[in-house]
């Protein structure tokens, strides 16, 4: 009997002990899942890293908000010479003329949305700017450039298109780049609009990763 109840004891303690194990294992675990998300960065192809933002009326978008929508994330700045006057409004006509494509409940099938990472330009400068410009998709603003981090986006433009399943699709220049400011919009090959006539149609992306240039982002020092 003696016998009995030190096994059953043996038994209970081992029990304990492998509870125990999982218990510290468990956290473990989920720090390790966490950092691991931490250091995502975006990759064509893999799922695009999800964000969450404020516009510049202090309305929050999640990235997971617009899945079943093609996404265009447009790094932007409000004094870059290659975004004031040359591609804001080609990104923002661009976006005008597809605006009207919808589903068949009515909800638009593409969306853009504005980012802007320079820690030198203001919430209410951007204010200004996007009502002088009548831009007409929402500017997100990315304090301390967390997001730009993730997604390397490293200039004013940078473009980065998502499908509907929330795969990133593209990222890169509007186009091939000019060799002078003076012929923005005149790339020999334009990449924004094909690729989302492609991703409409269920075509395949000929050119998914493109070299960039504009102003850098003015990322905070850490």
């Amino acid at each position: 009997m003696i016998r009995t109840r030190l096994t059953g004891f043996a038994a209970m303690a081992a029990m304990a002990a492998v509870a125990a194990l999982a218990c510290t294992a468990m956290p473990a675990l989920a720090e390790e899942e966490a950092a691991a998300e931490k250091t995502k960065v975006a990759t064509v192809g893999e799922p695009a890293p999800q964000f969450e933002l404020t516009d510049l009326d202090g309305e929050k978008h999640k990235l997971s908000d617009y899945k079943g929508q093609i996404v265009v994330l447009h790094w932007q700045s409000l004094q870059c010479p290659w975004e004031v006057g040359k591609y804001e409004p080609i990104i923002s006509g661009v976006y005008n003329d597809f605006k009207s494509r919808v589903d068949e409940e009515g909800k638009q099938r593409v969306v853009f949305l504005g980012i802007n990472s320079n820690h030198t330009e203001s919430v209410e400068a951007l204010k200004a700017y996007s009502e002088e410009w009548e831009l007409s998709y929402p500017i997100l603003k990315d304090d301390e450039n967390k997001i730009a981090d993730v997604y390397q986006a490293r200039t004013t433009p940078h473009l980065f298109i998502i499908d509907e399943e929330q795969t990133l699709r593209y990222m890169g220049h509007p186009e091939t780049i000019p060799a002078r400011l003076s012929d923005v919009g005149e790339g020999e090959t334009q990449y924004l609009v094909p690729t989302l006539n492609a991703l409409l149609n269920g075509e395949e992306i000929e050119v998914t990763e493109t070299p960039t240039k504009g102003c850098t982002i003015k990322r905070v020092e850490r």
